[in-house]
């Protein structure tokens, strides 16, 4: 979904959210969608050039868990906190957690799967009981209708009204009780909950992971998993180590190691992802960069600078180019002053690679610019020095050994990057097998040639190749975010039309064709692809 398709049709100010009460605002959306679905809107056809009666369905919403309460009308806190499961929901309050946890996952597998009768892996228990009967919207719509008269309650659960807390104003849209899927949980809000839960847990990371000692306390309480209770030596506890938190060395090996690692149940989210279809119709990131996009110049005391932002880099229309690389060093650097050899080489390699240094030769040299006479002068011998990790290229492949910048007058510094190169002049290099690039990281050359301009690295990763041997790698290309490579029309050439044929990019729908290839066993390191050399 693209920033033009999008629409910004609302902006609550306030300094606290609605919560329930946004129905006041969506209200106005709601009587707009009435009168899509039922009169419709007269538009103009500009291929047939006929107008016709434009109808329109609201599909769904996309939100988070907690505002799914507020769109919904179901309080997502408590006992009955899953919408989905209402009032059969299996709910346990946690003593020493202080939370309420929600049980009874084992439901949703098949019957006579081997987890339903392991209870020593889970709360203690056998799982015999079906998964509850998910209720249709006229269901649900009924359960809210039976509490007319009713005084909803806005803080604390009901046993009369359940766990409603008022009837959504999207129930007043004539086909919205129809709908199968009502109110998407964000894909986004997912991935990091998720995410953040399973890794910090895995990696023991202080106010992240799940594994606390009241989780152990709970353990004791409920009388499970007594291999990890607390210990008691001498006047203190401690926690037994266990087999899920990874050692030093086992976080380094994480991406073989999660293979074996037991995910979540996420019982209602594959069917929500059934029902919507392709992933981009299913999260928010298209609206949080839109959101971005128009708070853009607006100043508060939440603004951040966006991460990919060269700042402090000044206008390039009166630089020479070798000194407007767009670069932005962060980290640590150290101080290293080169060697009669080294200097001659990176010296060289910036002069030889400025492209208007043919044409400034043969003039006289008293016409010359200030910034080309800085680049004449010898640049200061003591560099800074970033040391790195990485590999390659499109024409040239090769390891990132140091990031230098060569301070000249001016001042003004250009970024070379020192990599050791690899060989790929034949099949003992570099090797293609169904579209993907191999190369052998154990042959060198290059060893007199090694600096390029950052300009001219394009970053990728590199994956073990499980056909050779441990120095071949798979070339893994990469595309950054809002940075695109749009070629350039030469003079002379003709732009398609709007009637023309057009090579936009687009997201297919569903995968059609194609090879599938599994790949095991694979270390991902980050590289570094270098062209146009």
């Amino acid at each position: 979904m693209k920033s033009p398709n999008l629409l910004l049709s609302l902006l609550i100010l306030g300094p606290t959210v609605l919560g329930n009460k946004i129905e006041v605002y969506l209200q106005p959306l709601v009587d707009d969608l009435k009168e899509l679905w039922n009169e419709g809107v007269s538009t103009y056809d500009a291929l047939t050039k006929e107008t016709f009666q434009l109808r329109a369905a609201l599909l769904w919403t996309i939100n988070d868990f907690l505002t799914y309460a507020n769109l919904f009308g179901w309080s997502t806190k408590e006992k009955l906190a899953c919408p989905i499961c209402n009032k059969d929901t299996d709910f346990r309050r946690l003593k020493h957690g202080h939370k309420m946890c929600c049980m009874g996952h084992r439901r949703w597998l098949p019957q006579g799967h081997a987890w339903r009768i392991r209870k020593e892996l889970f709360d203690g228990t056998e799982e015999h009981r079906l998964k509850p009967e998910e209720l249709s919207g006229d269901q649900l719509l009924q359960q809210v209708l039976d509490f007319i008269g009713v005084q909803f309650e806005q803080e604390t659960n009901s046993d009369i009204t359940l766990n409603w807390r008022k009837k959504s104003v999207f129930f007043g849209l004539p086909y919205w009780s129809k709908l199968k899927l009502r109110h998407n949980l964000d894909v986004m809000h997912i991935e990091k909950n998720i995410c953040d839960s399973v890794l910090g847990t895995l990696m023991n990371i202080d106010g992240k992971t799940k594994d606390t000692a009241n989780t152990r306390k709970d353990l004791m309480v409920m009388g499970i998993h007594k291999e990890l209770h607390l210990q008691k030596k001498g006047a203190t506890f401690f926690m037994p180590i266990v087999k899920y938190t990874l050692t030093r060395d086992e976080r380094k090996s994480l991406c073989e190691w999660l293979k074996g690692v037991k995910f979540p149940l996420a019982i209602h989210l594959p069917q929500e992802a059934e029902l919507a279809g392709p992933v981009q119709f299913c999260w928010m990131y298209s609206i949080k960069r839109t959101l971005g996009k128009y708070k853009k110049g607006i100043e508060t005391r939440w603004n951040h600078e966006e991460r990919n932002v060269d700042s402090g880099v000044e206008a390039t229309k009166q630089r020479l180019d070798v000194f407007s690389q767009r670069v932005q060093p962060f980290g640590a650097a150290s101080t290293v002053i080169l060697d009669h050899n080294e200097f001659a080489k990176a010296r060289w390699y910036v002069l030889s690679n400025y492209n208007d240094m043919a044409s400034y030769m043969k003039r006289n040299a008293e016409n010359v610019s200030k910034q080309l006479y800085h680049l004449a002068c010898r640049p200061d011998q003591q560099v800074r020095c970033k040391r790195e990790n990485g590999t390659s290229t499109i024409e040239y492949y090769g390891e990132l050994k140091r990031i230098l910048e060569l301070r000249y007058p001016g001042p003004n510094t250009v970024y070379l990057f020192e990599c050791d190169w690899w060989s790929i002049r034949n099949s003992s290099g570099i090797r293609t097998d169904q579209g993907f690039t191999s190369v052998n990281t154990g042959r060198k050359c290059y060893e007199s040639d090694p600096f390029i301009l950052a300009c001219q690295a394009v970053q990728v990763f590199y994956l073990d190749d499980p056909k050779l041997d441990s120095n071949w790698k798979v070339v893994q290309m990469m595309i950054n975010r809002n940075i695109y490579d749009i070629p350039t029309i030469q003079e002379g050439d003709k732009e398609e039309d709007d009637q023309g044929i057009r090579d936009d990019a687009y997201q297919e729908d569903e995968c059609v064709g194609g090879n599938v290839v599994h790949v095991e066993d694979t270390n991902n390191e980050e590289s570094i692809a270098i062209g146009g050399l």
